[in-house]
């Protein structure tokens, strides 16, 4: 079962595997849009909910593959191309389930602000999560 700690560890797809920092190329390349207007939570409708839930429980095993493979990296160069290959991955399961990278954070940031989305957010995943 994912924890709900793991799921806020993967948030901002800014993601801390042992003591590297995953950043995200394209959080850090591209602005960050202010015009999306998801500022709370009842303006989050259920699809977009399922959506993050379901980036979610497909990016957790691929965070696990990535931290055991930095763990055994023995060079920057293979650090630098694991976090490259974790970020592209991500991107595509992302965008696979209907989500961009912006809306991933926003809703993520919302998750862990806002209780109710918050709850709404751990409900779907009991439902969803095998």
């Amino acid at each position: 079962m994912i924890r709900w700690t793991a799921i806020a560890t993967v948030a901002s797809l800014g993601v801390f595997i042992t003591d590297v920092q995953l950043p995200v190329a394209i959080a850090q390349d591209a602005p960050i849009s202010e015009d999306i207007g998801l500022v709370s939570s009842e303006q989050v409708n259920d699809e977009q909910v399922t959506q993050l839930v379901r980036s979610l429980l497909a990016i957790q095993p691929l965070l696990e593959e990535s931290t055991a493979q930095l763990q055994a990296a023995e060079t920057e160069e293979q650090r630098w191309e694991i976090e490259r290959s974790f970020i592209q991955l991500a991107t595509s399961i992302l965008e696979a389930r209907g989500l961009t990278v912006e809306q991933y954070r926003q809703l993520m940031a919302l998750a862990n602000n806002d209780e109710a989305f918050s709850d709404r957010v751990a409900s779907r995943l009991d439902e969803l999560q095998p």
